[in-house]
């Protein structure tokens, strides 16, 4: 693995990191999370699952490299749907796109939480249940998600041990300066809430 140079003021990347990365990092299992989130939609019976993406950071490809990846291991079309940023009114954007182009689809999971209050908040503007029409998932488990109505089904990711071990990491750098650089890995669970329902026929 790479190495540190002996004179380089230490740091850590949290929640980024990159192929051939030269220092320790603390990322999220955003894979697992977006995997988790897709069978339980799968579970409840939908094979129509939009994704809203977002801008080019590091989580965001992977959770949507592995939505596409996912939905194509169970011979189902992706149908991601671009964002530019991740805030309320991207997920907002995004769904009026959705219903222009992929009005079929009965689930939406999005990027992360603040997309998916906007795509809730969106959908209720047009006359769409949620979750009788469209089921939402969202991603990270910020506070507001279990504020909204429907409560919001979403990945919760313990940002806490995220830390701890950040800390951790800059801690053994001090330590031992010449060590390996290290990836750790913070896994995440799935929350499940009030916006997942079987999907509405298309019929």
């Amino acid at each position: 693995m790479a190495r540190r140079g002996r004179n380089r003021f230490p740091f850590v990347l949290a929640n980024n990191w990159f192929a051939g990365c030269p220092w320790d990092a603390v990322v999220i299992d955003n894979a697992a999370g977006v995997t988790l989130a897709l069978e339980s939609l799968f579970k409840w019976g939908h094979q129509q699952i939009a994704f809203i993406g977002g801008p080019r950071h590091p989580s965001i490809l992977e959770r949507t490299a592995t939505y596409e990846k996912v939905m194509q291991q169970h011979g189902l079309n992706p149908r991601i749907i671009p964002a530019s940023g991740l805030d309320p009114q991207d997920g907002e954007c995004a769904v009026d796109e959705l219903l222009r182009s992929s009005a079929d689809a009965t689930a939406i999971l999005c990027a992360n939480d603040s997309q998916a209050i906007g795509a809730m908040r969106r959908l209720k503007e047009l006359g769409h249940a949620v979750p009788e029409d469209f089921s939402v998932i969202g991603f990270d488990d910020i506070h507001m998600a279990e504020l909204t109505l429907p409560r919001l089904t979403t990945v919760r990711v313990d940002r806490r041990t995220l830390g701890r071990i950040a800390v951790e990491l800059l801690s053994g750098q001090l330590s031992a300066p010449e060590r390996p650089t290290v990836k750790s890995i913070v896994g995440v669970r799935l929350i499940e809430r009030d916006s997942v329902a079987r999907p509405r026929s298309n019929e």
